[in-house]
C-alpha cells in the first residue's frame, strides 16, 4: 500500500492462533475486502484504509473500513457483477459472499456511517 501513497492502519487487538473456516478461505476473504478497500481508497482524496482483527473469547472479528466517494446500497454489492467501479468487474464481493455462506458461524455486517464503508465479518467458534 505504501507504493500506492495508500495509509494503511492494522491492528491486532489479541494473537489469532486458530480459525474455524480453511485457511485459503480466511486468506481469500481477508484479500478481497482489502483489494476492495485498496481500490477505493486510491480514488479517493482520503486514502486511508483501516483493518482491524479482534478475537474476544469464541469471536473473531475482520474488519476492513475506507471512505467512500458514493453512496452504496449494502443489499447491492454482494450480487455478481455489481461495481461501482466500471464494466466487468463485481465478482469479489460475490465470491466473498460465497465463501462465508460455507460456514454456518460467519456471517457479513456491511455498515454506512455517513462515507464511510465498512464490511464487517464475524465469525463464532462453537
Amino acid at each position: 500500500m505504501s507504493e500506492k501513497s495508500i495509509q494503511c492502519n492494522f491492528e491486532v487487538m489479541y494473537p489469532v492462533n486458530t480459525v474455524n473456516m480453511s485457511l485459503e478461505d480466511f486468506n481469500n476473504c481477508l484479500g478481497i475486502l482489502v483489494d476492495n478497500a485498496i481500490e477505493e481508497a486510491e480514488m479517493s482524496n482520503d486514502q486511508e484504509v483501516n483493518i482491524i482483527i479482534s478475537k474476544q473469547e469464541k469471536c473473531l472479528t475482520i474488519i476492513v473500513e475506507n471512505k467512500l466517494r458514493n453512496p452504496i446500497n449494502c443489499h447491492d454489492i454482494w450480487e455478481y457483477g455489481y461495481s461501482t467501479k466500471g464494466n466487468n468487474r463485481g465478482i469479489g464481493l460475490f465470491s466473498y459472499k460465497k465463501i462465508i455462506e460455507k460456514y454456518p458461524n460467519a456471517f457479513i455486517i456491511c455498515t454506512i456511517l455517513i462515507i464511510v464503508y465498512k464490511i464487517k465479518r464475524l465469525h463464532v467458534t462453537l
